[in-house]
């Protein structure tokens, strides 16, 4: 018997039952890389209208469209130059605050209520401020006028000074009415209305001098005040594109597109059918150096 034969039967039928290693399928990667570069292209093209409208390359009609096509974006844009502007503005406002409020406790003339009254319109005026910068769109118009009617009533608590009385004038004619007689008839002697030099004089009081104060309270006012106007103005100019050129040509579409256009800022709903917008492949991009020049 050969048993060479038998070992060797047996390791053909070995390699015959093993299975083989399975075969790893590729990844469709070129439908995935066709998908990447397809979305790069369309956000690089994104940006390049956005850059011409902030260059107020487009006019009338198709600067109104784009602005509408592209409101997202352009509303991201516009809250991040606020929010940056409105940060530094927001230092200069409470500096100003914290100097006034510490002139007005340095003077000894508040008491306990008012001098508290100062330190919650700070705390007010910062955590507004916090909030206004943490928000997504948050409202300035709202925030200012908060912050004017906080203002208002620490104003009413500080007893700010009060207007000038008005002069009083008195008559400068004083009617003498001679005694009624029973026939009715009057007097000989009866006397005529006479003007007395005297009383012709205007008498009027004059305003009295405010107290130390009611002066320090009418500064603080006017400070606070004029901090406000001036961090409003800074903040209604930050925005990232230019004002809307007017139409050349179809008045009547351009209105159509203003009142949509319009009704996004202020998150309303325009009464008309919203037209057809513009597309990416529509607009003419031209290169850098035309951007540039």
């Amino acid at each position: 018997m050969r048993v060479d034969g038998v070992g060797s039967n047996s390791a053909i039928t070995a390699k015959i039952n093993k299975k083989p290693h399975p075969i790893k399928e590729e990844k469709p990667v070129e439908a995935a890389s066709a998908q990447v570069t397809e979305k790069s292209e369309s956000e690089e093209k994104t940006r390049g209208v956005i850059r011409l409208l902030q260059a107020g390359h487009f006019k009338g009609v198709a600067d109104v469209r784009l602005r509408i096509n592209f409101h997202e974006e352009l509303q991201a844009l516009e809250n991040q130059n606020l929010k940056s502007t409105a940060a530094s503005g927001f230092d200069d406002l409470n500096q100003t605050i914290q100097d006034q409020i510490a002139a007005l406790k340095d003077s000894g003339e508040l008491n306990d209520e008012q001098m508290a009254a100062l330190d919650g319109f700070l705390e007010d005026l910062q955590a507004g401020q916090a909030e206004f910068l943490a928000a997504d769109g948050g409202s300035l118009q709202e925030l200012m006028d908060g912050w004017k009617a906080k203002l208002d009533d620490l104003m009413a608590l500080l007893d700010p000074p009060a207007s000038a009385a008005e002069p009083q004038i008195e008559p400068l004619v004083q009617e003498v009415v001679p005694p009624e007689e029973p026939t009715g008839e009057p007097p000989a002697n009866a006397v005529e209305p006479q003007e007395s030099p005297a009383e012709a004089l205007l008498t009027e009081s004059l305003p009295e001098e405010p107290s130390p104060l009611q002066q320090l309270v009418q500064g603080f006012q006017e400070s606070i005040q004029q901090a406000l106007d001036d961090l409003s103005s800074d903040l209604a100019g930050t925005s990232a594109l230019p004002p809307i050129s007017e139409p050349s040509g179809n008045g009547k579409a351009f209105a159509k597109f203003m009142a949509i256009y319009e009704s996004k800022q202020t998150g309303g709903t325009p009464d008309l059918p919203e037209p057809e917008l513009l597309d990416l492949e529509e607009v003419m991009i031209p290169d850098e150096t035309e951007i540039l020049s």
